[in-house]
């Protein structure tokens, strides 16, 4: 009788124990299904997921993360996965590691720091070279490439890409396929902003020639297809083929769904062809969507408000479009506060895991209550500095436009002193001087003449003047500029824009917009993404410092 009581005691606390763990993996699930369609029904399901303390604090703070990622708040995700990543009860699991670092360079790509996003690409080479992980090596090195590409080096960039898809395709990993779709896109994105048309159209005859191969018949969904389609429209337009493009415009017109796709690949489309009206429809589709969501202020927002500005600015819609452009200051705005915010929390990550680490091991003991509520006593003490300071950032925010504007100022003096004294720093001066004196001569062209503020300058005037092979002209920059040949003139435009804002302080910003050969829309564009403000808010910013009457009177 005792056996068959001990037998059914043991038989029902295992049962309650799968129950248990059946329970969590529901709520885990229904985190993932609700966290882009209910957010508040996901916040409860987390709640509920803390309560129960089954699940690691650390594996809710990754899927916390996920969550955030999946709604493109990156500062919230970054926070959450490095909470987990700091965690004392995962140091020694290479794994867990390894999960986290793939999900945090994704997030330093998307907030553009790219620093950042280096150090934990070598990280993950680091454990997935030690492990022999050969799909998180891949990932590692293609992610690698993406970083350097964009700190300038576009070449060694590329070749760190390729090298990552030449991992995965001579190895079967459980997620080659998928990876090789994602590594192909990504490259031929980059391809297009770089405007290589010959390299792009060979790559997306590549991925053309891998889809029809792959053994993964759901790969290619509606979104991805519409994606190929604004490639290949984009790319048929820059190559003079206008009926092509036409053809290919109106099939990604009709593919998938307008308010789930983010038109950043198409964008060079509709701009060229000035389909304003597109442009404004496509936006302020995507825009509900995202609302009804509850995504108001992550990345993806401010990229379709600029759209929908540039669209009102292209119909001549000034209004709707300087209303665009101030909600896609506040945005910006919010995002750099939830950036500060995240870097405090952050700081006190690791001293909060800790307290619970103390809370789990030690309830009983005196001594470690004591010291639990001393480092209690510091993360509040945090919490209220942060309290404190989001109730100063609205003065903070006023201060920090004008310190901007000063050190702007600051920089570009400098800079014209360095460009006189001796002349435009160098990548690499190994080169031959030959290379450099046909720079020199291009360089002193444009300066002297002040070609730059000519609207209708392109590359092809400089390279009959001077007689330079295509295939020479955008290294020549590359090299001796440190960017690329549409980069410096934006750059000469832009400080001339600075100059013309401080000496004409009452004219409008469509006439400075004028005289630097830009339309406002690009004006107000490049210099809010080159400066953290736009040509208003830096004057704004700088009349304080302004004394007497005004010498000119508003155009």
């Amino acid at each position: 009788m005792i056996r068959i009581t001990l037998s059914f005691l043991s038989y029902f606390t295992c049962s309650c124990a799968a129950m248990a763990e059946e329970k969590q993996r529901i709520i885990i699930n229904d985190i993932y299904k609700y966290a882009l369609t209910d957010i508040e029904r996901t916040k409860q399901l987390i709640h509920e997921l803390k309560k129960e303390k089954k699940t690691p604090l650390y594996e809710i703070n990754l899927i916390e993360g996920d969550v955030h990622f999946n709604r493109s708040y990156y500062y919230m995700a970054l926070n959450f996965y490095k909470r987990a990543l700091y965690d004392e009860r995962i140091r020694d699991s290479i794994d867990w590691q390894k999960n986290l670092i793939v999900r945090v360079i994704p997030c330093y790509y998307n907030i553009n720091d790219i620093s950042s996003m280096k150090f934990f690409c070598q990280e993950l080479l680091q454990l997935a070279t030690q492990t022999n992980d050969v799909e998180n090596t891949a990932m590692a090195i293609f992610n690698l490439g993406i970083a350097t590409h964009q700190q300038g080096h576009t070449t060694k960039g590329y070749r760190l890409m390729k090298k990552g898809i030449d991992i995965l395709q001579k190895n079967k990993t459980a997620n080659r396929e998928q990876r090789l779709f994602e590594y192909q896109m990504t490259i031929i994105e980059f391809l297009q902003d770089d405007e290589k048309n010959e390299e792009q159209q060979e790559a997306l005859a590549q991925l053309k020639t891998f889809l029809k191969t792959t053994t993964d018949k759901q790969l290619l969904t509606d979104q991805r297809l519409k994606d190929i389609y604004a490639h290949e429209t984009v790319l048929a337009h820059r190559m003079g083929k206008e009926e092509e493009a036409k053809m290919l415009y109106e099939k990604f017109k009709n593919t998938g769904n307008a308010y789930q796709y983010n038109y950043k690949c198409i964008e060079p489309y509709l701009k060229a062809t000035a389909r304003y009206d597109d442009i404004i429809n496509f936006s302020q589709q995507r825009i509900d969507y995202l609302y009804r969501l509850g995504v108001t202020g992550s990345v993806q927002t401010t990229f379709i408000y600029r759209l929908l500005a540039d669209g009102f600015m292209g119909k001549g819609n000034f209004q709707k479009a300087a209303e665009s452009y101030e909600k896609l200051s506040a945005i910006k705005r919010e995002i750099i506060h939830e950036g500060e915010k995240g870097s405090i929390e952050e700081l006190t990550s690791v001293y909060e895991l800790k307290d619970i680490e103390l809370e789990l091991k030690y309830q009983i003991a005196t001594e470690r209550l004591i010291f639990f509520i001393a480092i209690t006593l510091i993360v509040v003490s945090s919490l209220i500095i942060l309290y404190y300071r989001a109730l100063k950032y609205n003065r903070k925010m006023k201060r920090k436009n004008k310190k901007m504007a000063a050190l702007l100022d600051e920089s570009l003096q400098k800079k014209k002193e360095r460009r006189t004294e001796e002349g435009i720093a160098t990548a690499n001066t190994d080169e031959p001087d030959a290379d450099r004196e046909l720079f020199d001569n291009v360089w002193n062209e444009l300066i002297e003449h002040k070609l730059y503020l000519d609207p209708n300058l392109n590359r092809e005037t400089l390279l009959q003047k001077f007689r330079i092979p295509k295939n020479r002209f955008s290294p020549l920059f590359t090299k001796y500029a440190g960017m690329s040949y549409s980069q410096s003139i934006n750059t000469l435009r832009l400080e001339h824009a600075i100059e013309l804002l401080q000496e004409y302080p009452n004219y409008t910003i469509e006439w400075i917009a004028e005289q630097c050969g830009m339309t406002t829309a690009t004006l107000y564009r490049l210099f809010s993404q080159r400066y953290g403000m736009t040509p208003a808010e830096y004057r704004e910013a700088k009349k304080p410092e302004e004394t007497g009457i005004n010498k000119h009177q508003e155009r």
